[in-house]
């Protein structure tokens, strides 16, 4: 159980501990997060790996480098209110 609930996730696609698919899938899997918005942010540019993590449940992707904005854009679009 979480003991508190965020209102979006960014994450990276490569992480040490699991990959961000497999954080997706965890995510996704639990009633508590299942519905959480989760943007990542990483440096793929495999427009494969990209498809499989929206599959996963990944709501928005951003390729690194970005620009402040537009990541604030796609936040704005994924937040409540």
């Amino acid at each position: 159980m979480l003991a508190e609930k965020p209102d979006l996730v960014i994450m990276d696609q490569m992480m040490p501990e699991m990959d961000g698919l497999e954080a997706l899938r965890v995510l996704r899997a639990n009633p508590a997060t299942c519905s959480l918005p989760v943007l990542v942010a990483s440096a793929i540019q495999d427009p494969g790996e990209v498809a499989e993590l929206v599959r996963a449940g990944a709501d928005g992707y951003v390729s690194k480098p970005f620009q402040a904005a537009q990541l604030l854009e796609i936040v704005r679009r994924h937040l409540p209110g």
